[in-house]
Formats: C-alpha cells, structure tokens, sequence
C-alpha cells in the first residue's frame, strides 16, 4: 500500500524478530563475517534475554535503510519509552508520535488537560479498570509519569508535563505503558 515504516517502527520490526527467524537473516541482510554471525547465533541460544543477535540485525538493516542517526535515535526512543536511559523530552517529536502510535486506544489517544488527575488519565490511556486501581498503584509505587513515579493519589498533570506540548506518557510498573494527548 506504499507505506513505509519511520526508523522507531522499522527497528521494532527487526529487532522483535524470533531467534529462529535471526538465525536465517543475519548472514542475507547484515554486512557482519561469518565467523561473527555465528557467535551471535551460539550467543543467542546460551543468552536468550541478551538479544544481542537481534539488536545487531536491527541496528544493521535499519542504519543501511535509515542511516545511522535515525537508527540511535529510534534506539535512545525505546529506552526513554521504558525508563532505560535518555530522557523522553529529547526525543524528536516524529520519532516520538512513532514509537507511541501503537499505544492509541480505539484508533486516538484519550484526551486530557492540564489539571486532569494522574490516576484519571491512566485510566482514560487503558492502565487501569477504575480510579480506585489506580489510586492503589499510586500509592504502592508503580505509576510513572514521563518516567517519575508519582508518589501522590492526588497528583494532577501539568502543562510541563506534555512532550512537546501534546503527549504525556504513563507508565505501570516496568512494561504497561499508556499515552494520552493534550485536548
């Protein structure tokens, strides 16, 4: 349908390709010698949680295809996403909208303003089945807000706290992440 995938995307795609499928694309698609190729294959199935084959396929095909500051950045995106490293407010605002899009509930992201209540706006971004649930994980410490645990019920979102001006991320526990978009 002639649409292309922008760097955070293109990377994803690649970099969350099953070891079985690695095994066959390192040597077509990656510029690495065979000796290489097969230490990160023997190293793929005796450190499985590394990922270093995939990360090295990822990072090859999408620098030849997006170059190579394309590709960091969408790297530096996935790591501020889930508080790896980077800071989100340095993420570019199209890599940004790129590596959120998958996050959009029924097809947008909830809408929220400055004011609006951290716990409503978790929930409005599908974190949470109610105010309540969200209350508790507050308090228990498992709500980020741009990578900040919010450490009161009551905390309401800023105007600072949208990326560039429109998207705040929120985060529960170390993987469930919503987004939600200033009205």
């Amino acid at each position: 349908d002639g649409t292309t995938l922008r760097p955070y995307e293109f990377y994803q795609v690649w970099f969350n390709r099953p070891d079985s499928e690695v095994e066959i694309l390192l040597e077509p698609y990656t510029f690495r010698p065979k000796a290489e190729i097969e230490r990160l294959i023997e190293e793929s199935k005796t450190n499985p949680g590394a990922r270093e084959a995939q990360r090295t396929l990822a990072w090859e095909v999408t620098s030849f295809v997006h170059g190579e500051e394309a590709t960091r950045q969408a790297i530096e995106a996935a790591g501020a996403l889930f508080g790896r490293g980077g800071d989100l407010a340095d993420i570019d605002e199209s890599t940004l909208e790129a590596a959120i899009d998958g996050m959009k509930v029924d097809g947008e992201f909830a809408k929220v303003a400055a004011g609006d209540r951290v716990a409503e706006a978790g929930m409005k971004a599908g974190l949470f089945k109610s105010i309540s649930e969200a209350r508790k994980t507050i308090k228990s410490g498992g709500v980020y807000l741009n990578n900040t645990r919010v450490e009161d019920e009551e905390q309401t979102l800023q105007e600072g706290d949208f990326l560039h001006g429109r998207f705040v991320l929120i985060r529960r526990g170390k993987k469930a992440l919503g987004v939600v978009e200033q009205a």
